[in-house]
């Protein structure tokens, strides 16, 4: 079960999982299908030859190594990823932020107000 799986291109939020998860779904019923009609062994032997394979190379000379560059470009191209947009915070991430800083900045005093205390005796 080697494939990936794309995210939208804006990215991926609570409001669009839905079809993340439904891709999901179907890479792994797809998967399951292909792998319910293999055999133990058939499954073992493909695992088998997929990590034995991950090792192996070839030395290539420049002209060679060209080729097999130009030939690599011509048949796929990476899927162009657009720039994630500028998301402006919610009033409510906003609140939150502010009753952190609101928290950190008490525990901060408290810390100072002790080591004060603790300083003076």
């Amino acid at each position: 079960m080697d494939e990936i799986i794309w995210e939208s291109a804006d990215g991926e939020t609570y409001t669009s999982f839905p079809v993340l998860r439904s891709r999901i779904h179907a890479f792994i019923e797809t998967q399951l299908k292909a792998l319910t009609s293999m055999s133990e062994k058939e499954i073992i032997d493909h695992r088998y030859k997929k990590f034995r394979a991950l090792g192996t190379f070839s030395e290539l000379d420049e002209s060679q190594r060209m080729a097999a560059v130009d030939e690599a470009i011509e048949k796929k191209t990476p899927p162009k990823r657009l720039a994630k947009p500028i998301v402006t915070p919610t009033l409510l991430v906003k609140h939150l932020a502010e009753e952190a800083r609101y928290l950190i900045l008490m525990f901060l005093e408290d810390i100072s107000i002790y080591h004060d205390y603790n300083a003076q005796y």
